[in-house]
């Protein structure tokens, strides 16, 4: 029992550090950093020059976008534990949700908790192909599949190969493919691509992308 406990708390470490390196490379991309006590700091030009309107920037989804999207992607409810939202007093101000380590704790503890009730209860009716042998070529439409529908957009060769390894590593580890991939559901919700979106501001009003829970639904 306590190899088991020890093997899945290596698995969850090595998913921290894969989560906390991914948040940092695309606050990088994005043109700023995140502070280690939370915010988004942009990062200075060398010299001047022209701000252009409408520049993108990251933000991460507030509690009433989380539990939306939750809700179309794995038809869960998200427990009472997210609660962040990005309002000023009285109304919402449309700034980003910091990140910090408190807030990371809590999607991630939140991810494990419903990467095991929807691998439980909805995966098999959803993937006809997760049995209880799981193989290969199910985890690739899983990741290509779901993969898509949670982070808006196709998932890219890398980060399909990056997430199939993750699933193997988590497999040579646990032993078990079915825990393996409530592992590769996790790291799914944590991941970048899930838990930000886009942001677009001009110079005379502020313009908030879609909610996250519109483009999940399936095309026609």
């Amino acid at each position: 029992m306590m190899s088991g406990q020890t093997d899945r708390s290596e698995t969850r470490t090595h998913l921290v550090v894969l989560l906390l390196a991914a948040m940092v490379s695309l606050s990088a991309c994005e043109g700023g950093v995140f502070e280690a006590g939370g915010g988004f700091t942009p990062k200075q030009p060398d010299a001047a020059i022209t701000i252009v309107p409408a520049a993108p920037q990251i933000r991460v989804l507030n509690a009433v976008e989380y539990r939306n999207t939750i809700r179309d992607l794995l038809g869960l409810e998200a427990s009472s534990s997210i609660s962040h939202m990005d309002e000023g007093p009285g109304f919402d101000t449309g700034i980003a949700v910091p990140l910090d380590e408190g807030l990371f704790a809590t999607l991630l503890t939140e991810a494990e908790r419903l990467a095991s009730a929807y691998v439980a209860q909805k995966l098999p009716q959803t993937f006809s192909c997760f049995t209880a042998t799981v193989s290969d070529a199910c985890i690739d439409t899983i990741i290509t599949e779901l993969g898509r529908r949670a982070f808006r957009r196709t998932v890219d060769s890398d980060t399909a190969a990056a997430l199939k390894a993750h699933f193997d590593h988590a497999v040579t580890i646990l032993g078990d493919r079915h825990a393996a991939t409530e592992l590769l559901i996790t790291r799914l919700l944590t991941s970048p691509q899930f838990c930000t979106e886009p942001r677009s501001v001009s110079l005379h009003s502020m313009t908030r992308a879609p909610r996250c829970s519109t483009p999940l639904k399936r095309p026609p």
